[in-house]
């Protein structure tokens, strides 16, 4: 899904693509950005101090976790202040995980895209891009309320660790 969309996107805009982790579908993606000569990098294994240098290039950063939105990724993101396009969906985890996102990842801090629509993800991509102040407004609203959320990562891990706890404890 993600590869057709990117595609979709480089016949209507020239971009760079850069693809930062692995998966199951990572060689297939590789293959097919490569038959269309999409302008793209893959780097599967980043320590967690580098990642930070790619948030710091990043126009739009894209989530393509379907599990919940409230990932070490995506928050590393939001904590660098990057305009942010997640998945909108009924997590398969439960209530829980859409409910917390939405609380923090509202339509006023991030943009959501669908999963299911065809081109949807490439198509808010070009909106983006087009719309270089809804963008800084998004941006401004996720820098004011990130402060009172997590500040970097040895607070986030803090901060799950006595989430295991209070869960534990149940």
């Amino acid at each position: 899904e993600f590869v057709q969309n990117i595609i979709y996107l480089s016949k209507k805009i020239k971009i760079k693509v850069g693809i930062i982790g692995s998966g199951p579908d990572k060689k297939l993606a590789y293959n097919l950005l490569k038959k269309n000569n999409i302008n793209f990098f893959i780097n599967e294994n980043v320590p967690h101090h580098q990642v930070m240098k790619y948030f710091a290039n990043t126009k739009i950063y894209v989530s393509l976790n379907k599990r919940g939105n409230i990932s070490n990724t995506n928050l590393e993101a939001f904590n660098n202040n990057c305009t942010m396009l997640i998945p909108n969906f009924n997590s398969p985890l439960g209530e829980v995980i859409d409910k917390s996102t939405k609380l923090l990842f509202t339509n006023e801090t991030v943009f959501y895209y669908d999963f299911d629509k065809k081109y949807n993800l490439a198509k808010k991509i070009i909106f983006l891009l087009k719309n270089d102040k809804l963008r800084k407004i998004r941006k401004k609203n996720l820098f004011k309320i990130r402060k009172f959320f997590l500040t970097g990562w040895h607070e986030r891990i803090k901060e799950e660790i006595l989430e295991v706890k209070k869960l534990w404890k149940k």
